[in-house]
């Protein structure tokens, strides 16, 4: 994908800068501005079609803009485009899916908006709002570049997963998804985490939802199927332990390293202590399942900053006694039986996202005496923790 900066360097060679060319060159060095100069555009149609074209070949350095569209539609497309760190650098179609069966595009117009990806993804989500998935894929099919149609089937995809009972059909939406179909299975269970709030602490609803993953993978990839289990107890107690809802009384065997994750998060943003003490964070740690959901330790006046989306995990040895699993749900890291040593790189994990970055604990864990949270410090000191998703290794 070009860069930004070599496109205004070959649009600097004409007389008469467009429209487009003003705000590509207004959102190198005055964002804002480019977003004044969008406004300026009176004709909606051009102004949509302008905005949205650039969006798309920048769909991580163009958020500003998606304010000036004019139309409702064509904004939650845009927020929702430069929300999604597989669309910021090419994605390889490895995965050598077929679907079972060809999908015919749907021959009816789209007048919904004057971008027609814009304007067939549109009509898709219409057409699962209505129950009527079938349309919603014929219409999704009838995008031509392979890059948005498989977007489309993303995004709907996210719709159907938010109920149990069209869950087997995102799946299915994810097969038509071609490059981006990992990140769509990985998003399908987070659908189902969603519905948390409706079930705090139930964990019948929750082996429920694993089981209905099961049955869905049953013929499925199993490794990725137990992938996907580990995703969704992440996600969902991420949401329990942030809406302070979790007990931690009961907790599901398989649910405690997630909630080990979700709790040091919490604590590491929002404990007044010092970072790089690993005792005392230990201590808080036990402190505060004892009290849970209330909260038992001194808060800072201004939670420290947290970068949850970033993916940190690249494949190496697992040490003995430990295995990977999720983290937060967005990426993976390793876990161990010991308790007190799955706290410990629960903790590292959580303070290579802080923002501004704090690598204090992870130094002074580099020489741990427990092989798994020595292996957890030094890959996490060796990768820069700040880097943009289109820079990440991860999830390959």
């Amino acid at each position: 994908m070009a860069s930004i900066f070599f496109l205004i360097t070959l649009l600097s060679c004409d007389s008469e800068p467009s429209e487009r060319e003003k705000i590509l060159e207004a959102l190198k060095e005055e964002p804002h501005k480019a977003k004044e100069l969008a406004l300026q555009l009176e004709n909606p149609i051009e102004r949509t079609q302008i905005i949205t074209e650039i969006v798309e070949n920048y769909p991580h350095r163009t958020r500003i803009l998606c304010e000036a569209l004019p139309a409702k539609i064509s904004q939650e497309r845009c927020f929702r485009i430069n929300q999604r760190p597989h669309l910021w650098k090419e994605q390889r179609d490895h995965l050598d899916i077929t679907p079972t069966a060809a999908i015919t595009p749907l021959e009816e117009d789209c007048s919904l908006d004057p971008n027609i990806n814009t304007c067939r993804t549109a009509q898709a989500l219409q057409f699962v709002h209505k129950g009527d998935s079938d349309s919603a894929f014929q219409a999704c099919a009838a995008l031509e570049e392979t890059r948005w149609q498989s977007e489309c089937f993303f995004t709907i995809s996210e719709e159907l997963s938010l109920k149990p009972d069209t869950y087997e059909k995102a799946i299915t939406a994810c097969d038509y998804a071609k490059q981006f179909a990992k990140s769509c299975w990985h998003h399908s269970v987070m659908g189902l985490a969603s519905q948390a709030p409706q079930h705090w602490n139930d964990w019948s609803w929750h082996s429920q939802m694993i089981a209905l993953i099961s049955a869905v993978w049953k013929t499925r990839d199993q490794e990725f199927k137990a992938d996907l289990h580990s995703h969704f107890w992440a996600q969902s107690i991420r949401r329990h332990v942030e809406a302070e809802k979790l007990v931690w009384e009961n907790i599901p065997q398989e649910a405690k390293p997630h909630a080990r994750a979700a709790l040091t998060m919490q604590l590491i943003r929002k404990a007044d202590s010092p970072i790089k003490e690993m005792n005392e964070w230990l201590r808080l740690a036990h402190k505060a399942i004892e009290t849970a959901p209330a909260q038992s330790y001194p808060s800072r006046l201004k939670p420290r900053g947290f970068d949850p989306e970033i993916d940190l995990w690249k494949k190496e040895s697992i040490p003995e006694g430990c295995s990977v699993i999720s983290y937060l749900g967005n990426s993976h890291r390793i876990s161990c039986e010991a308790d007190d040593i799955d706290w410990q790189i629960s903790f590292l994990e959580a303070s290579a996202r802080l923002r501004p970055t704090d690598l204090g604990l992870i130094g002074s864990s580099t020489q741990s005496e427990y092989p798994a949270v020595k292996q957890t410090a030094i890959r996490l000191k060796s990768m820069d923790v700040t880097a943009s998703p289109d820079q990440q290794t991860g999830r390959e």
